[in-house]
């Protein structure tokens, strides 16, 4: 699918105030269908091996920021050791890369003081997990169950609804939960882009907040919507591939020969 960088209307959307009224955004980071001014509701992330964290205002800055993922029909803690893998830091956006940050899970040691993480219902079972909502209304707030400052139209309803239009469908009300602190200087205008090597499980949504109070709306959560590929389908892909170039090579060397 053909990347899209959105930079070319931002003009256009700007006039609008539509996009740039997001705060911050969840995308599909640097390698993603859209990188950077996404506003798809949610934002289509792929396998979620790549995950982008942007600040579209002109004066918005970031010191820490908590990604918050919902799992579909998780009720086991998937994540025992922390899957961000690296994090890089482009200020701005688009732009060389400026520097690079650092993750861990985002525990009440670390985060409550800063986030209010464990202000809300949910207790933490271990490492980022807090175990699962079950819920598909729009009354229920991720926020709430976390205490934590994400947008009200972050809700379970919208989670749910994104889930159930997938293909196929993910017709369920049970997601567990899962936070990460990332520590890194995001600028206005700056990407985080955040390489998951495992990928996450399809119907997975992230959203984000930030220690200065931006946190991203339903229209610019991130939303997994393809599976991450089965190492033996790689395997035959790489097969098929190796199988076509030397059909060529042989098809070339004999149209030499005559």
């Amino acid at each position: 699918m053909k990347k899209l960088l959105c930079y070319g209307l931002a003009g256009v959307f700007i006039a609008a105030g539509s996009l740039l009224a997001d705060p911050i955004q969840v995308t599909g980071g640097v390698n993603g269908i859209c990188s950077a001014n996404c506003d798809a509701s949610p934002n289509l992330l792929g396998n979620g091996s790549d995950i982008g964290i942007y600040i579209p205002s002109g004066t918005a800055t970031a010191a820490e920021e908590l990604l918050v993922l919902l799992v579909p029909n998780d009720t086991t803690n998937l994540f025992t050791t922390d899957p961000l893998g690296t994090i890089n830091v482009y200020n701005p956006f688009p732009g060389s890369k400026t520097g690079t940050g650092t993750s861990q899970f985002g525990t009440v040691a670390d985060a409550h003081a800063t986030f209010g993480l464990g202000g809300g219902t949910l207790t933490n079972v271990a490492d980022g997990f807090w175990g699962d909502i079950v819920s598909n209304s729009g009354s229920d707030k991720v926020g709430d169950f976390l205490g934590i400052g994400l947008s009200s139209s972050i809700n379970m309803s919208n989670v749910a609804g994104f889930d159930a239009s997938l293909s196929p469908a993910i017709n369920t009300k049970t997601f567990g939960v899962y936070t990460f602190l990332i520590t890194a200087s995001l600028d206005s205008k700056g990407l985080l882009d955040i390489s998951i090597p495992g990928g996450l499980p399809t119907g997975t949504v992230a959203a984000v907040v930030t220690d200065t109070g931006l946190a991203n709306p339903w229209s610019s959560a991130g939303g997994v919507n393809s599976p991450v590929p089965e190492p033996s389908s790689l395997a035959w892909l790489g097969i098929a591939v190796l199988a076509a170039v030397l059909v060529a090579r042989k098809r070339k060397a004999a149209s030499s020969l005559n």
